[in-house]
């Protein structure tokens, strides 16, 4: 039997059809990654120029949340460790890929968000941007600095030291495709330690963290 519009039956299929209609409206748009629900919402700033991934990765990390700077790293990702510490070269991992970043920054944050650990990251001054030999997309950072100190109860655990940093330019934006760590600072690791070994690990005594 087929209901003619303005019978009851026929408003009823009607109503259900617009709710169909509504419910699945917009289910295949295309939206940015949501963080998991135990992770902070921090502000994602569209990565139009090399210096805006340099801040959401600083806001990742400060903000104790991974998601964005998951987000700024390139699918060709890779790490290369100082190769001026030999005793870091003998243990590192023959290949660092974005898997593997992506594992390390998702489990140390969660770490700091657990045990209420405060981060504080800096970007050095000098930012010196060279274009890649050959290529119109890909660029770096020469011997850019930087610093990312740990703090829990008056201690502190620092890495710093310098990075050639490489960023592509994709549809989307910027993102890292290479992270070449030079040397630490000379009185701190390097963040290959970190990667290395997985867990932060406070000295004894120590004053407070401070941003450098």
């Amino acid at each position: 039997m087929i209901e003619r519009p303005g019978s009851p039956r026929g408003r009823v299929a009607a109503w259900a059809l617009a709710l169909l209609l509504v419910a699945s409206c917009g289910q295949f748009d295309t939206r940015d990654p949501e963080p998991p629900s135990d992770e902070p919402i921090i502000p994602f700033d569209p990565p139009t120029t090399e210096e805006k991934v340099l801040g959401n990765v600083e806001r990742a990390i400060e903000g104790r949340g991974p998601s964005n700077y998951n987000r700024s790293l390139s699918s060709e990702f890779s790490y290369e460790p100082p190769i001026t510490d030999a005793e870091l070269l003998a243990q590192f991992p023959a290949s660092w890929r974005q898997n593997d970043e992506t594992g390390l920054w998702s489990q140390i944050l969660k770490d700091t968000r657990d045990r209420n650990i405060t981060v504080v990251w800096t970007w050095g001054a000098q930012r010196e941007i060279q274009l890649v030999e050959g290529s119109d997309d890909r660029r770096y950072y020469d011997d850019l600095e930087y610093t990312c100190a740990f703090g829990l109860n008056g201690q502190t655990k620092i890495y710093a030291g310098q990075v050639d940093l490489y960023l592509v330019e994709t549809t989307g934006g910027f993102q890292i495709y290479k992270w070449v760590d030079i040397e630490g600072d000379g009185n701190n690791q390097s963040l290959g330690w970190l990667r290395l070994e997985r867990a932060i690990t406070f000295p004894a005594g120590g004053g407070g963290l401070t941003r450098p």
